[in-house]
């Protein structure tokens, strides 16, 4: 997880966002509410697609 730099092992709860980078989820939750709407990596928009389209309309 790039966010906690923890590794990330079979069992834990994760989050594949839309880019397809995976972090644990209580990371990337905390990171997406409190820090930026963007994948910590590759700055892509982490908004789930369904919610994206909601907001284009």
């Amino acid at each position: 997880c790039s966010i906690c730099l923890e590794e990330l092992v079979d069992g834990e709860t994760l989050r594949e966002l839309p880019c397809s980078h995976l972090y644990h989820m209580e990371c990337i939750d905390k990171w997406l509410t409190t820090k930026s709407s963007h994948c910590p990596l590759c700055k892509q928009d982490a908004t789930p697609p369904e919610i994206a389209e909601k907001r284009e309309k």
